[in-house]
């Protein structure tokens, strides 16, 4: 690690702490116990293609489905806050990590165009979270791009089950 991830990784750790402090009169005051998976239908970019297929294999497992984007800050901190465990592809939506309780366990599907960008694993290293990640080079190339890191894309949810096994054996 270089010094400025370092120090990103304590400026990140500052501002979260400060953020939980600010908002903790919305955060859930039972004991984390959701699991969720976050979906981006409400995207107009990087949509997973199969959503709904990777919807329906986790739904048996307990999860959950939410949409970030159709709810309040306040019911986004609420859910994240009770969450024991979320699954998603790489998104905004996923800073909600800094709401989840310390030892809550985080699943980020992410496709090959944005697999460098660290911005998720700093913040669960930062609330102290067990970030497992699932990599998907399968695009759709058939819709007009503007920028191509924003494609949508396909995960093999054989690969996303395989990592929530690691991630969270007991769920098996």
């Amino acid at each position: 690690w270089s010094s400025d991830v370092c120090s990103s990784d304590l400026k990140m750790r500052v501002g979260t702490d400060w953020l939980r402090r600010r908002l903790a009169h919305a955060m859930a005051p039972a004991p984390s116990a959701e699991l969720l998976f976050v979906s981006r239908r409400d995207a107009r970019v990087r949509r997973l293609l199969n959503e709904d297929e990777v919807e329906a294999t986790l739904k048996p497992l307990g999860f959950v489905t939410i949409v970030p984007g159709e709810m309040t800050v306040r019911e986004q901190v609420r859910r994240f806050s009770n969450a024991r465990a979320v699954v998603g592809a790489h998104g905004a939506a996923f800073g909600n990590l800094m709401w989840m309780p310390a030892g809550g366990k985080a699943l980020e599907i992410v496709s090959g165009f944005k697999s460098h960008m660290l911005d998720i694993a700093v913040v669960a290293r930062c609330c102290d979270l067990v970030l497992g990640t699932v990599e998907s080079d399968d695009y759709d190339f058939t819709r007009p791009e503007p920028y191509q890191a924003d494609v949508d894309f396909r995960v093999d949810v054989s690969d996303v089950l395989r990592s929530l096994e690691e991630l969270m054996p007991e769920l098996f």
